[in-house]
């Protein structure tokens, strides 16, 4: 079949062959199996003893204003006592973790409290940032490390806001805070343990994954697709000056978006980051195409 692909898609079908549990779509198709998904949890945070997901959703988007830059979680996780975990990998160092992280967190919030609530309802709704790294950015070599605020004077007491953020580190050389979940690092690294159930049920999800046709070739298709009309639009840029051609890659990318079933808050999202611009940008190329549409 092969033989048929454009090199675009031949290049996308051989990138999905060679996916691991670090790249986004395979790391969010297994967590949609959601006793994986729990279990993954259960082991990262033990503490907490959860015993129970509620709602598992894959690429999760948040856009707070128009002017604000839209976040895409690769998986958002309640559980039953109405706990928030926002779960990412991470394989770069993109240099920007901490940044990075503090604006997951705080996006996180815009959902968590309606209008007219008070403050106070956060209290029943905390949230924790858990992103699995395969590198050390703190540098320490520790497996875990844990952040939440805390009075610098007294280092004891907590700010009791319910937030925390744990950052996992695939690369680690200690395991005192993270013996739990130590197995799933080595998994991280192409390290499996088959001895260990848990690990062998992900290998044999992403087996699972990897040999759906049906997955395969969507993603080989939206990506396929979605490469040609960026490559159109620079194509456009050069030869109709940039501003002509970015509106009108900007139209085929929200009708190719639309077509997909994407929401108009997740097309705006996608077209901002895709073409560089502002979300408010973005949300005006969206108006304008629908008008026409």
């Amino acid at each position: 079949m092969n033989d048929f692909l454009t090199p675009i898609e031949r290049h996308y079908a051989t990138k999905w062959e060679q996916m691991t549990i670090l790249d986004d779509p395979i790391f969010g198709a297994v967590m949609e199996n959601e006793r994986l998904c729990q279990e993954l949890l259960r082991r990262a945070l033990p503490e907490l003893k959860i015993d129970t997901v509620k709602l598992v959703e894959r690429q999760h988007t948040i856009v707070g204003t128009l002017t604000s830059h839209a976040v895409r979680y690769d998986v958002y996780v309640r559980d039953n006592r109405q706990r928030n975990f926002a779960v990412e990998m991470q394989i770069a160092d993109q240099k920007n973790l901490p940044y990075h992280l503090r604006y997951y967190q705080d996006m996180m919030d815009t959902e968590l409290l309606r209008p007219g609530e008070d403050y106070r309802a956060l209290a029943k709704r905390p949230t924790y940032v858990i992103m699995f790294c395969a590198f050390d950015y703190y540098g320490q070599g520790a497996a875990r490390y844990e952040f939440g605020n805390v009075n610098l004077f007294d280092r004891r007491q907590e700010m009791g806001d319910g937030r925390k953020i744990v950052v996992f580190n695939s690369k680690a050389k200690h395991f005192e805070h993270a013996r739990e979940i130590r197995t799933f690092l080595d998994f991280m690294e192409k390290r499996p343990n088959t001895e260990d159930s848990f690990i062998n049920d992900v290998q044999t999800t992403i087996e699972l994954v990897k040999g759906n046709k049906e997955r395969k070739w969507a993603y080989v298709k939206f990506e396929a697709d979605l490469q040609y009309r960026l490559n159109q639009s620079r194509e456009q840029g050069i030869q109709q000056g940039e501003k002509q051609g970015q509106a009108k890659s900007a139209t085929g990318i929200i009708k190719f978006l639309s077509a997909q079933g994407q929401s108009a808050q997740e097309i705006v999202a996608n077209l901002a980051q895709m073409l560089n611009i502002s979300p408010e940008q973005a949300q005006r190329y969206y108006e304008q195409t629908m008008a026409h549409a």
